[in-house]
C-alpha cells in the first residue's frame, strides 16, 4: 500500500510550494482554495492507505473506501473551472480524474472478486499511478513551470 501513496508525494509537495510561497501574503481565490482542500484530501486518504494494516482482514475494505473518496476528491476538482493564469489545470485535472476513476474501478473489480485478480489490481495500480503523475502536472502548472505531458507540452 505504500507504493500506492509514493507517487502522490511529489504532488502534494508541489502543490504545498504554491501555497507557500515567499513574499506578501494574499487572499487565496477560491480555485486555490479548491486546490489546496484537494491537496489536503488527498494526502490524508494517501496517509489512510499507507497507514492500513494487511494482515487486518477489514483492509480490502478500508482500501476500496480511501480510493472511494479519493476518486471522488478528483470528480470534485475537475468541476472547477480554473482561472486564466492556470488554464492548463483543466485539461490536466480531466485527464488525471480519467485515470483515477478507472483505476477505482478496476481495483473494485480485483479486490471484490471471489479469487484475487492480479492482473486487475496491476492494471487498477498504473492507473493510479498515472492519475497522480498527471496529479503532480497539475503542481507545476500552478508554480508557473512548463510541462511536458507524453509527447505534447501543456504551457501554463
Amino acid at each position: 500500500m505504500k507504493k500506492i501513496l509514493l507517487t502522490s508525494f511529489t504532488f502534494i509537495v508541489l502543490c504545498g510550494l504554491l501555497f507557500t510561497g515567499c513574499g506578501k501574503k494574499k487572499e487565496a481565490s477560491p480555485y486555490e482554495k479548491a486546490v489546496q482542500e484537494f491537496t489536503d484530501n488527498i494526502t490524508a486518504y494517501g496517509n489512510e492507505i499507507d497507514s492500513l494494516d494487511v494482515n487486518n482482514p477489514d483492509s480490502k475494505t478500508q482500501l476500496l473506501a480511501s480510493l472511494d473518496k479519493m476518486n471522488d476528491s478528483f470528480k470534485t476538482m475537475q468541476e472547477y473551472n480554473a482561472p486564466e493564469k492556470y488554464q492548463a489545470c483543466d485539461e490536466i485535472i480531466e485527464k488525471a480524474a480519467g485515470f483515477m476513476d478507472q483505476a477505482n474501478v478496476l481495483y473494485h473489480q480485483a479486490l471484490e472478486a471471489e479469487v484475487f485478480d492480479s492482473v486487475l489490481y496491476e492494471s487498477a495500480r498504473a492507473q493510479y499511478n498515472e492519475a497522480m503523475k498527471y496529479a503532480s502536472y497539475m503542481g507545476q502548472a500552478l508554480m508557473g513551470q512548463d510541462i511536458i505531458v507524453s509527447q505534447n507540452q501543456v504551457n501554463e
